[in-house]
């Protein structure tokens, strides 16, 4: 199977800051990030060459030969055998995360590991209903395993769009992982927009997720991989597209909210040829608005989240288990963006949290 490199990234340059390198881009340890050849849950791009058939795309997906069973096989399998969803392999932080008084949330701990180069930062928390805050298992199902992706806009501060490009049918994803012990198997191609203060450019990260549970157990998991953008053709590029209609002759233009910038080439869905694009939709609502024809620059994200009830001398307990590495590119080098992370991901508990009390109370 091809999988791509990560190449340079196009540059930029603004009155205050150079939001994109013309240069490789390093790793952790400060070699050149290389091509991954074994495993999916790294900081590669993977294009639509490295992921399974869909109608969507299938004219540019002439060199793909993956068979759907056993990628989603693979992946899952690299998630769920304790590299990345095991904390205990996990160096543990000193301190943890305690938000509001020690009865409104449960006390999220992180810890950091070094993968083939990668830096992982991971968290864990343990949701009982002795907590203000609680959320019962239907709530997780319902708000982390189904609708991720709008469920993480709904809940996170920052998240101002999350679009969904491709979407797999169910039932084919139902019959490709018969026999293996995963159900429930769903897999989208997602682009999520998150907002950064000025003089910072807002990122874009577009995604594979997968989510299955175990089929003989409460358990789930919801898995992302970092894809290129699948964005929109040099037909609808210029500013003023948003006035006029989407191209019918590429299912992709009509759904991915990204546009090349002008005076800049369409990168194809199988290269590394730019990595600042337009952030554009035809139906903005709210905060969208603000955020039209401005330029956001292409991030890369992978991780595991793992959600395990259990009972626990006679008690009901929810495990949330989050792994992930990411790289925003642009301005900010990496070991800035590590001191960030551990805070950030412990931050999505009390969100998530807040989000279900919210939702509840409404449908009350």
């Amino acid at each position: 199977m091809n999988k791509p490199s990560v190449t340079a990234v196009m540059s930029r340059t603004s009155p205050l800051h150079t939001e994109a390198s013309d240069n490789e881009q390093p790793s952790d340890n400060g070699k050149p990030t290389k091509r991954c050849h074994t495993a999916y849950l790294r900081l590669c791009e993977w294009s639509v060459n490295d992921i399974p058939l869909h109608d969507d795309v299938k004219d540019v997906q002439q060199q793909s030969a993956l068979r759907l069973r056993d990628f989603l096989v693979e992946v899952l399998t690299e998630a769920s055998t304790g590299t990345f969803d095991d904390v205990r392999t996990y160096q543990k932080r000193k301190k943890g995360f305690r938000f509001g008084d020690k009865n409104q949330y449960p006390k999220v701990t992180t810890y950091t590991k070094h993968i083939d180069g990668e830096t992982w930062a991971a968290r864990s928390s343990i949701h009982t209903s002795e907590y203000r805050a609680e959320a019962t298992w239907d709530d997780f199902y319902r708000g982390l395993k189904v609708r991720h992706s709008q469920n993480e806009r709904a809940y996170t501060e920052d998240i101002f769009d999350a679009n969904t490009i491709l979407a797999w049918d169910t039932e084919e994803l139902e019959d490709a992982v018969k026999g293996t012990g995963w159900c429930g198997v769903t897999m989208e191609v997602n682009e999520i927009f998150h907002r950064l203060s000025f003089p910072l450019h807002n990122r874009v990260f577009t995604s594979l997720v997968l989510t299955a549970q175990k089929c003989d157990k409460d358990q789930f998991y919801i898995v992302q991989l970092p894809l290129l953008p699948l964005l929109s053709s040099p037909s609808s590029s210029s500013s003023s597209s948003s006035s006029s209609s989407p191209s019918s002759s590429n299912p992709i233009p009509s759904k991915s909210h990204l546009l090349p910038r002008p005076s800049r080439p369409c990168p194809s869905l199988t290269s590394t040829s730019a990595s600042i694009f337009e952030y554009h939709t035809f139906h903005p609502t709210g905060d969208q608005k603000r955020h039209l024809h401005k330029p956001v620059i292409a991030g890369r994200y992978t991780s595991v989240e793992r959600v395990t009830k259990m009972q626990v001398r006679g008690k009901e307990e929810i495990e949330w288990v989050m792994a992930t590495a990411s790289d925003a590119r642009g301005v900010l080098p990496r070991w800035l963006q590590r001191g960030f992370v551990p805070r950030k991901i412990a931050m999505d508990v009390p969100w998530f949290l807040d989000w279900v009390t919210r939702v509840r109370f409404s449908a009350q």
